[in-house]
């Protein structure tokens, strides 16, 4: 009895665990930016907006980790019909646009600096 309880919770870790890997993959795409105006960065170095860049990163990450906690904790899986968005909450929808606004109008300011890291084109989630 016991070695099947064991069994049931490693089964159900494993399959929680690669669920909440590829429902990562799906956030970033099924959700438009929001638009942040690219001057709210013209004052910046390049350094500058490297370092920001860098942070408002490792903050979307945040975003989208929370996000998928979310749906995970919540039990409920995506189907083809039901899509990952609907799943995740309003208020984690609307913090993942933005922070996809955010790094893509600090994308267009390195761009407009001519940082010499900066893509040839914004890059666009």
């Amino acid at each position: 009895m016991r070695r099947c309880f064991y069994w049931g919770a490693f089964l159900l870790l494993t399959a929680c665990g690669s669920m909440s890997e590829k429902m990562a993959t799906y956030v970033p795409e099924e959700i438009a930016p929001t638009y942040v105006a690219d001057s709210r960065y013209a004052g910046l170095s390049c350094q500058a907006l490297a370092q920001t860049d860098l942070a408002e990163g490792i903050r979307f990450n945040q975003s989208v980790t929370t996000a998928r906690r979310g749906v995970v904790a919540s039990g409920l899986t995506p189907t083809p019909k039901v899509g990952f968005s609907a799943l995740i909450s309003p208020n984690d929808r609307a913090t993942l646009a933005l922070g996809k606004g955010t790094l893509e109008a600090l994308h267009r300011a390195e761009v407009r600096r001519g940082c010499p890291w900066s893509p040839l084109e914004v890059v666009t989630f």
